[in-house]
């Protein structure tokens, strides 16, 4: 009834009706972030899937309360959310885990880490062993991933969690001072057989130190299942493939945390009774339709149509010519990051240059070819060595680079520095460049060895096509829309994304972008791409709108008449 307010003037009671809608699910919930609600996992919903390192991806839920756009009405925000934590398990099991990554563990276990989850506990002995060679590289390795870890003592009478500092010596050999038997110096190994009447099956491993000098046998802790943020490359994309799911089982999902009654099943929560509050059990349906496939022109005698193609959307490119095939300069070079050798390099040439004839795209030799050792020289000497090749080649406004190994923070940080170097305008070199990994630069297939990959060079040449100008295909134009332009309609097409960040993350911004064509195709776009940060006053909630696309706009249409020498 209370008509003049403003959504802004109802945000205290949404927080208020907030804190009852999930107070129930809050009591049930193991861990909670953000609104994000994460329960101890079980085998028969769902469960949780290995990571690696001692880490599992675990499924919950996000919720919250919304305003509707432009009514006073509030809506129930539901949705699944994903997030990595600690497994739950001795910190043995954890440690076996972890070393099968350590210097040690890749040597042992070489070639056979895909198969093996952990390594074998005499090999981890070997592996933090004072005689040991390596014991000081390990020891760090070890500690760099189970510092500020926390683990529940399993000896004492209340179990108690400590947050582990740092690794000390073994428990043969770690003292400390007995204070309640008169300053009594004693290793840890003794201490646990005198007062718990323990004998230590492993005293050779290292201790595991807290603050306050407190010390505590790997062998009798347990690792607490603490969320995680930090994650490799490999466990995100493990993450990524195990968190995808198809819009049914999405909505399936989403029903089951509804019905739960440990998670939003309303009706039988004694807080929403009390507050005589009532939620729809039903989805909010929006009206729309689904376009059909438009048809795609390679050649006149090519054409990908629905009636061609398996599934909607995707299909499977013949070896044709592209619609307009770029050719490569007669100046472009080849910069080589990798441990490939010259000679292969050349046979990925020739390979590629075949099925660029295929497509139409004449493909000369490179006429620069440089290799540079990327595991004896720092990623920066590489670029500075670079910069001046650049300048020294200032005719040469193109390279293909192959990638060195992905081993080190430096290998990894290669592409968008070389990125950077080559293609920004500020550092006058405004080369474009391919980057290629270097596993898409050697023979060889998942079947046969001796075979080439053509779909991968296939899709490094639509890349490459489209950079140097060409057109890979075209969409065929309904006749009324070709009538309209054939009467001298001028028309940009413009298409908008706002995506979010997490609610986990409410420092990052949402990121916004638009992309306008930039011809009747259309195959050419323009793009802006700005962030977007949550205001104060919506207590971190992301904006659903795109707040500068003013500003946007009308750099898109000034792209566009530059362009095309008139507005659209």
């Amino acid at each position: 009834n209370r008509s003049n307010d403003t959504p802004q003037d109802l945000v205290p009671i949404k927080q208020i009706l907030s804190i009852a809608l999930h107070e129930n699910c809050s009591s049930h919930a193991t861990a909670i972030y953000d609104r994000s609600f994460f329960a101890a996992t079980t085998a028969e919903q769902h469960g949780e899937w290995d990571l690696g390192l001692g880490k599992a991806l675990w499924r919950g839920f996000y919720s919250c309360l919304v305003f509707s756009k432009g009514a006073h009405q509030l809506l129930m925000n539901l949705d699944m959310n994903h997030g990595v934590f600690m497994k739950k398990q001795p910190f043995l099991e954890f440690l076996c885990e972890v070393m099968l990554h350590s210097p040690c563990g890749k040597r042992r276990y070489a070639g056979r880490q895909r198969n093996v989850h952990k390594v074998n506990g005499d090999d981890v002995l070997e592996f933090l062993d004072v005689s040991n060679p390596t014991y000081h590289i390990e020891m760090n390795f070890l500690l760099k991933h189970c510092k500020n870890l926390r683990v529940r003592s399993q000896d004492a009478s209340k179990p108690i969690v400590y947050t582990i500092f740092k690794l000390g010596k073994s428990a043969s050999t770690q003292e400390f001072v007995w204070k309640s038997i008169k300053n009594k110096t004693i290793t840890v190994e003794n201490y646990y057989k005198e007062h718990y009447g323990v004998v230590l099956k492993y005293p050779s491993l290292p201790t595991l130190e807290m603050r306050k000098e407190s010390y505590l046998p790997m062998e009798l802790v347990d690792v607490e299942p603490a969320r995680v943020k930090k994650i490799t490359d490999e466990q995100r994309a493990l993450m990524c493939r195990q968190s995808t799911v198809s819009p049914q089982v999405y909505i399936k999902s989403i029903k089951e945390i509804r019905n739960n009654p440990e998670k939003q099943c309303f009706e039988e929560d004694p807080f929403v009774a009390a507050w005589n509050m009532n939620v729809s059990t039903d989805m909010l349906t929006l009206p729309a339709r689904v376009l059909p496939m438009p048809e795609i022109v390679y050649t006149d005698q090519y054409h990908v149509t629905s009636d061609t193609v398996r599934d909607v959307g995707t299909w499977q490119m013949k070896p044709t010519r592209f619609h307009t095939p770029a050719n490569f300069p007669a100046v472009w070079g080849m910069i080589n990051l990798s441990l490939i050798n010259e000679h292969a390099c050349e046979d990925f040439y020739n390979e590629l240059s075949n099925i660029a004839g295929q497509r139409g795209m004449q493909c000369c030799a490179p006429v620069i070819y440089e290799e540079y050792d990327s595991r004896n020289r720092r990623t920066d000497e590489i670029i500075g060595v670079l910069n001046l090749f650049l300048k020294r080649n200032n005719n040469c406004k193109f390279f293909v680079v192959i990638l060195p190994v992905k081993t080190t923070k430096q290998s990894k940080d290669a592409y968008q520095n070389l990125k950077k170097l080559c293609e920004l305008d500020e550092l006058d070199h405004g080369a474009v460049t391919q980057m290629i990994q270097h596993t898409n630069a050697v023979i060889g297939t998942k079947q046969n060895k001796n075979l080439w990959d053509y779909a991968k060079l296939n899709n490094i040449l639509l890349k490459i096509n489209t950079k140097l100008n060409g057109i890979n295909a075209a969409l065929k134009v309904h006749d009324v829309i070709e009538r309209f332009f054939s009467h001298g309609h001028r028309v940009m097409y413009v298409g908008a994304d706002l995506s979010h960040a997490p609610p986990s993350a409410r420092s990052q911004p949402s990121v916004v972008a638009v992309v306008a064509s930039a011809d009747d195709v259309p195959s050419r776009y323009f793009k802006e791409v700005y962030q977007q940060h949550r205001p104060e006053s919506a207590r971190n909630e992301s904006r659903e709108y795109i707040v500068d696309m003013k500003a946007i706009m009308k750099s898109l249409i000034q792209q566009y008449e530059r362009h095309r020498s008139y507005p659209p």
